[in-house]
């Protein structure tokens, strides 16, 4: 029997990075701010691309509110507009969105059984990260 697997809406951040634009963050989470050439010279390292592709991708996930630009027309620069673990936690939180929307029912009993589902390490890394987010919240 083949395994179903989910895939969240296809646009926006409601879907992982494709590839490339996964590179293209990956290059400007490293290097911080960057020219296209820059961001072109990384990730022409692992992809066979086009700096036109790289500058078309900026331009995509500028749209997507993913990548931020300053200066001017033939020397912009860009930067990640979320940290790493801050699109982690958008794209999670889209796609838990979602399921409660459509599948309320079933996804309270999947947390109400994650003890049953998910390894020992898993429910202790998620113990750690809720206890981080209720230290930084503000009284």
């Amino acid at each position: 029997m083949r395994r179903f697997r989910f895939k969240p809406e296809p646009t926006g951040v409601r879907t992982e990075l494709g590839d490339l634009e996964r590179a293209v963050m990956e290059a400007l989470w490293h290097a911080g701010t960057c020219t296209v050439s820059e961001v072109h010279r990384q990730v022409s390292q692992v992809h066979e691309v086009a700096l036109t592709t790289v500058a078309t991708t900026l331009e995509r996930l500028r749209r997507k509110g993913l990548v931020e630009r300053s200066g001017e027309r033939r020397s912009y620069r860009f930067r990640a507009a979320l940290s790493r673990e801050q699109l982690e936690r958008r794209i999670v939180g889209e796609a838990l969105a979602h399921l409660a929307e459509r599948f309320p029912e079933a996804l309270a009993v999947y947390f109400h059984r994650a003890p049953e589902q998910v390894s020992p390490e898993v429910l202790q890394r998620w113990a750690q990260e809720i206890r981080r987010a209720e230290e930084e919240q503000p009284p």
